[in-house]
């Protein structure tokens, strides 16, 4: 029994880091192509870059961007949720969603979906022509930004 559980507990912990080191990957990769540094768009082992869908009629790529960081030793960890919006390779802009909790996001023909994880409030968005200026999710208003 022990040796089943030390074989789940092992292929979990490979399974995670692979998916992490994609992640961070497809986040370096995207970054430089959106043309941003470091320090405004951190790609780490404390950040995950989802790529969560392509919209059908306008082929806007939706990604769902998560980070962790630390400001100062001793510090109080940062960190939010990003929705970032790409279309043919090249960066389109941003929606920040917070402050916590977390947003789940789905795409769904023309539309994201967004799921607030605490409240299971449904929000969709028609992305199929062009991006709204602003979003309101759980009670915020996140501008669209570049």
């Amino acid at each position: 029994m022990r040796r089943i559980i030390t074989a789940i507990v092992t292929m979990i912990v490979l399974f995670s880091s692979t998916v992490a080191h994609a992640s961070t990957k497809q986040c370096l990769a995207k970054r430089r192509a959106a043309g941003f540094s470091g320090k405004e768009w951190l790609c780490n082992k404390t950040s995950t870059f989802r790529f969560v869908g392509r919209i059908s009629r306008s082929g806007y790529e939706i990604y769902d961007y998560r980070y962790r960081f630390l400001p100062h030793a001793g510090g109080v960890i940062h960190g939010g949720q990003r929705i970032k919006i790409f279309r043919g390779g090249k960066y389109i802009g941003e929606y920040p969603l917070s402050p916590p909790p977390e947003v789940n996001m789905a795409v769904r023909g023309a539309h994201l979906i967004l799921l607030i994880s605490s409240t299971g409030q449904r929000v969709e968005l028609n992305l199929s022509v062009k991006l709204p200026t602003k979003i309101f999710v759980d009670g915020f208003e996140s501008d669209l930004g570049h």
